[in-house]
């Protein structure tokens, strides 16, 4: 009968032996090796731990005057107060610490998007225009002509899109080029080639252009103007009398004109000697 009891006393203890502080004596300190962190140095009947980032405390021990008190923290925590139930302060305590655990994402659910098509823009497209120029209107405007009398047929193209097209000229000549996107292009036909057709696609729909100038007329050559001849100057005449020479019983110069000079110049020599002969007599009569 004392031995039924003795067992039925240690299968009822144990149960509630794990699930109290676990006293150990005989055993002077407590763990300080592996997962185990000690501090020493205690005092006072309580003392707060806590674990480096990364870590969990998992069991406590401490020291309370020669009792060894072992403690299970379930679930682990980051942060332990162990408090002394012995009497006794604390002289040191000891953690054992594991690596706390990463936790699983939470898968959050995103619904697919519903699609919904984006409505086809309408694109405005714009016909090619077509002009032709004649070669005498060209100072202005830069292109190689194979002849001055030729016309010029300019394509300009507003559309995003480049536009090939094929054309036809009235004197049978033909073609093909492309209006780059909103740009321009040209061909050049025989002046005669004045009515141009221009066929082309846009839209995915045929389009015809027709486009005339009137008949340019072919550039003449210009003749070089004759130099007018320099006027040459006439040999200026010698002055005349303004009064005629009288005749004398004929042709020539009149006697007047033909003796004065001697009468005067005989009239001078006489008034001389008279002046020299009164000179003369003046001196004598002095003396």
């Amino acid at each position: 009968m004392g031995n039924f009891f003795t067992a039925f006393l240690i299968l009822f203890a144990t149960p509630i032996g794990l699930l109290s502080n676990v006293f150990a004596q005989g055993q002077e300190t407590c763990p300080a090796s592996g997962d185990w962190i000690k501090i020493e140095g205690l005092s006072g009947t309580t003392f707060t731990y806590t674990a480096p980032e990364g870590k969990l405390i998992t069991e406590t021990c401490y020291k309370a005057g020669t009792e060894l008190v072992f403690s299970v923290i379930n679930p682990p925590k980051a942060s332990v107060t162990v408090t002394s139930t012995v009497g006794f302060d604390l002289s040191h305590a000891s953690f054992r610490l594991v690596e706390e655990p990463t936790p699983t994402p939470t898968q959050t659910f995103t619904p697919t998007p519903t699609f919904t098509p984006t409505p086809t823009e309408e694109l405005e497209y714009y016909p090619l225009i077509l002009e032709g120029i004649c070669s005498g209107t060209l100072a202005s405007i830069t292109v190689t002509q194979a002849d001055e009398n030729t016309i010029m047929w300019r394509v300009s193209n507003a559309n995003s899109e480049a536009v090939s097209f094929i054309w036809t000229a009235n004197n049978g000549q033909s073609g093909s080029g492309t209006a780059p996107a909103n740009g321009s292009t040209s061909f050049i036909t025989e002046i005669d080639g004045y009515s141009v057709s221009l066929e082309y696609t846009l839209n995915n729909e045929p389009v015809e252009e027709l486009a005339s100038v009137v008949p340019c007329e072919p550039e003449q050559e210009t003749e070089e103007p004759t130099p007018t001849p320099t006027a040459t100057e006439e040999p200026t005449p010698a002055p005349t009398d303004s009064v005629p020479d009288q005749p004398a019983g004929g042709s020539g110069p009149s006697a007047f004109r033909t003796f004065a000079p001697i009468v005067f110049g005989l009239a001078g020599v006489a008034t001389m000697i008279t002046i020299a002969i009164d000179s003369k007599i003046k001196q004598r009569i002095n003396k």
